[in-house]
């Protein structure tokens, strides 16, 4: 019993995967990221506009959220350069948030302004996997897996495709023939089945996951996966983004589909989060307004702020 249990919980954990791989995302897409704190002066909310193209992984996003504009400050701090005048060199300082766009600063700003960038400026797209999917992008929408790139290669040049019997393999004296190849891949957690639970209305398998080698490459500790569909409905994370606060606290993830793919719904700190001075005793990351992008990718402009979410590749 104790090993089929084991046995399952690894299946789960194969289906949950398999599912991921299986989301097929637009090309570009349009969302902005919504980032609400609360701390002893009460809650306060900002979003990001931003923009995701799936085919390279692009991320652009517009440092200056809505609350900034509406709340401006002096600058995000300053930055130093020294550079020369005439026989001498005199430190030069720069506002970073008046750069012009191919002139980014020397160094980063020596602390941000109270009231701008509550976490950082989050450069994030809403499908990302948390490493559960074979690629962090998905598949693109319309985009051709490798048999129809074969197929159209061979009919582009007229090449009949012939089909060949299946390979025959010595086994124990006997011939075997090959009708599939199967790819194992290197076990990273630890995962047993810990129960079933109730999330929302998803009946969910409860996965408890404890990584084979503490490294933070492999920060999921707790999945739900959907008993029927398989879908990756919450997950509980060790820590999150490359730097800052966020990678010394547990977070909690939700999903949810959107016009038919997966996607982050939320991201939720466990911990008091503590940047800039402040201690947030609760700190929610949304993506909002998620849809699909016609128009060409905005220029990405480089920017200087104090401090970047992303993900790990």
């Amino acid at each position: 019993m104790i090993l089929a249990s084991a046995a399952l919980a690894y299946q789960i954990f194969a289906h949950a995967r398999t599912y991921w791989g299986e989301q097929v995302y637009p090309p570009r897409i349009n969302y902005s990221v919504r980032i609400s704190v609360h701390d002893k002066a009460g809650r306060r909310v900002e979003n990001f506009r931003s923009a995701f193209d799936a085919r390279n992984g692009h991320i652009w996003v517009d440092a200056v959220s809505d609350y900034e504009r509406a709340h401006p400050a002096q600058g995000r701090g300053v930055s130093f350069c020294f550079v020369a005048s005439g026989s001498m060199t005199i430190p030069s300082p720069f506002m970073t948030n008046n750069l012009p766009p191919m002139q980014p600063p020397c160094g980063p700003p020596l602390h941000p302004a109270p009231n701008q960038d509550f976490i950082g400026v989050p450069v994030l797209a809403p499908n990302y996997s948390f490493s559960l999917g074979d690629a962090k992008l998905g598949k693109v929408r319309g985009a051709l897996d490798s048999a129809q790139i074969v197929r159209q290669i061979r009919a582009e040049f007229h090449d009949q495709l012939q089909r060949r019997p299946p390979t025959p393999v010595q086994v124990h004296g006997s011939q075997l023939h090959v009708i599939t190849t199967v790819v194992a891949y290197a076990r990273r957690y630890i995962i047993t089945l810990a129960g079933e639970d109730m999330i929302g209305t998803h009946r969910c398998y409860h996965l408890v996951l404890r990584p084979i080698h503490i490294n933070g490459r492999y920060r999921l500790r707790d999945l739900w996966i959907d008993t029927t569909t398989y879908a990756t409905i919450r997950a509980r994370i060790a820590l999150n983004f490359v730097t800052g606060p966020g990678t010394h606290i547990p977070w909690t993830i939700d999903f949810a589909d959107i016009h038919g793919a997966r996607y982050i719904s939320s991201e939720r700190a466990d911990a008091p989060y503590r940047y800039a001075g402040r201690v947030y005793d609760r700190v929610t990351i949304r993506f909002v307004n998620v849809h699909t992008r016609k128009k060409r990718m905005p220029i990405r402009l480089p920017f200087a702020t104090y401090l970047t979410l992303r993900e790990p590749d």
